[in-house]
């Protein structure tokens, strides 16, 4: 977790009206600013090192913040609507701003203050044709824009950080205090049968819900405890289970299914519907049906087509 100390703000021949947030570490002894993806939801947390040509203000009592929150935006003056007041960065004066004639402006604003979907629409059309004079260019950038953010919206409001923050006292104990420590630990193959590794995972998992690192980190974890376990006893094993869904729901190359064949192929020999957590998508359905057609295990190609069915994919054309 990183504290917000303060904020920057650009010094050329007078200093910028909008800055950017700086964060501190526990343990670090540089200050660190935040990565973030186009809706300002933080994406990671990288070192602030040249700072030549920034003013700097501090601030004390700053909030903790962790990966997919939104960061905070700090302003000198409520000229823009931003404005800092102690520990507190918020927006306000938003219909003023939105009346600057500028397309792309506005689009980026509506990001920071959250604004509806349906009030986005009307921007988005606007910025399309500013940003292409080609028609079917910009019918595609607003095609991909329509689908793409609502989706992203659902999936931030409804990421659940509540196991980023319920073991954060264990995981400072074993040196754990961000995603890169934690997937450090979890690599380490002596780790693997520590009654921590899953509290660990569930952090990491939490705050990089689509890492293909901690994908093939869980994969051979998925492996390697396996032979701890019998078929029915890591059908039982909520953990197991859990982890091994987060593997095929970013498994997306027969490739990778191929690595978890010899568990999958036990885990449906015990219950076949254990399919139905397998098959999460068009992607994942088609890969696992090759994988099993490679094996010859027509059984589970046939359970593949049924849970893929009940979910409304339709069939692979490999498995035909």
């Amino acid at each position: 977790m990183y504290r917000l100390v303060g904020a920057s703000f650009l010094y050329n021949n007078k200093e910028s009206e909008i800055g950017f947030a700086l964060f501190s570490k526990q343990g670090a002894n540089m200050q660190f600013i935040a990565e973030t993806d186009n809706y300002f939801k933080i994406l990671r947390f990288v070192p602030f090192i040249d700072t030549d040509g920034f003013a700097f203000y501090p601030i004390e009592n700053g909030e903790l913040y962790i990966i997919g929150q939104p960061v905070p935006i700090p302003s000198r003056t409520a000229a823009f609507g931003f404005r800092t007041e102690e520990a507190n960065f918020y927006i306000e004066r938003v219909d003023e701003l939105l009346l600057e004639v500028d397309p792309i402006f506005k689009l980026s604003l509506a990001a920071v203050v959250g604004l509806n979907f349906e009030d986005v629409i009307p921007i988005l059309k606007s910025a399309s044709t500013t940003s292409f004079t080609d028609r079917a260019a910009q019918e595609l950038w607003l095609q991909i824009e329509m689908e793409s953010r609502p989706a992203s919206e659902i999936y931030w409001t409804s990421l659940d950080h509540t196991p980023a923050l319920e073991f954060q006292a264990e995981l400072d104990a074993i040196d754990v205090h961000d995603t890169r420590d934690a997937l450090r630990w979890l690599r380490i193959e002596r780790n693997f049968r520590s009654v921590l590794w899953t509290k660990v995972w569930l952090y990491a998992r939490s705050l990089l819900p689509f890492s293909k690192e901690l994908r093939d980190i869980s994969a051979v974890w998925l492996n390697v405890i396996f032979s701890d376990f019998t078929a029915g006893e890591a059908l039982q094993d909520v953990g197991y289970l859990s982890v091994l869904t987060f593997v095929c729901e970013l498994s997306t190359t027969i490739d990778e299914f191929d690595e978890l064949y010899d568990v999958v192929e036990e885990l449906h020999m015990e219950r076949p519907d254990v399919m139905q957590l397998l098959v999460n998508s068009k992607v994942s359905y088609r890969n696992i049906a090759s994988s099993f057609i490679d094996h010859g295990n027509l059984k589970a190609v046939e359970s593949a087509d049924y849970w893929a069915r009940l979910k409304g994919f339709p069939k692979s054309n490999s498995s035909s």
